[in-house]
């Protein structure tokens, strides 16, 4: 009896192994499947925010061009996200949307934030202030921040513009959920707000307009 029961107690620990190995194979599976679509609903709605800011330049000169555009434009299947600027920063491999601020996805719960108190670049010396997570989750887009330089530069585009960023100063705060700002109110300035990981301060980067094309 007492064997029976132990092989049996042996199958049941055994079964339940199994259930756990299943488990975290189809967890693992879907997280990397999740990541992938995201990556690619970013890459489309990117690819769509250029295709629209082609068409708006057609329009002016190109009409028949532009509705041929369209008609492509708007047979995607996919629901893309609504950007209405780009934010690339070449040293670190980041190409990322921005959303309007009155959109609900402008949050970093979802990708990078512009804070309310920011205006556009085409405003003239005013600050674009945005936010983001570092760390290793999916929406750390500003996880490499710490790698930027004095001089590098940072790039908005926004309505078939270039807006040319070079970063003049790069300091910490404490996260006390204020932020001091230390910048030209004379510059059209971009400002990179992110948490250092692993401490209880911030990383703010100061950019300043240098080119518009």
């Amino acid at each position: 009896m007492k064997k029976r029961k132990i092989k049996r107690n042996n199958k049941l620990i055994y079964l339940f192994g199994l259930l756990l190995i299943i488990l975290s194979l189809f967890l693992l599976f879907r997280d990397f499947y999740d990541e992938k679509e995201q990556e690619q609903l970013e890459k489309d709605s990117i690819e769509e925010y250029y295709d629209n800011v082609e068409i708006k330049e057609s329009e002016i000169t190109y009409e028949n061009k532009s509705i041929e555009t369209q008609k492509k434009t708007t047979s995607k299947k996919t629901k893309k996200i609504d950007y209405v600027a780009v934010l690339k920063i070449p040293k670190i491999n980041l190409t990322k949307g921005l959303v309007s601020k009155d959109n609900p996805l402008n949050n970093v719960k979802y990708g990078i934030e512009i804070l309310a108190n920011s205006s556009m670049p085409d405003k003239e010396k005013t600050n674009l202030i945005v936010a983001s997570h570092s760390g290793t989750a999916s929406i750390s887009y500003f996880d490499k921040l710490d790698k930027l330089k004095i001089n590098d530069n940072v790039f908005i585009d926004y309505k078939n513009k270039t807006y040319t960023y070079s970063i003049v100063n790069i300091y910490d705060v404490i996260k006390n959920g204020k932020v001091n700002l230390i910048y030209n109110k004379n510059k059209n300035n971009l400002i990179l707000i992110t948490c250092r990981r692993n401490t209880n301060k911030q990383i703010v980067i100061i950019c300043e307009l240098e080119e518009i094309k």
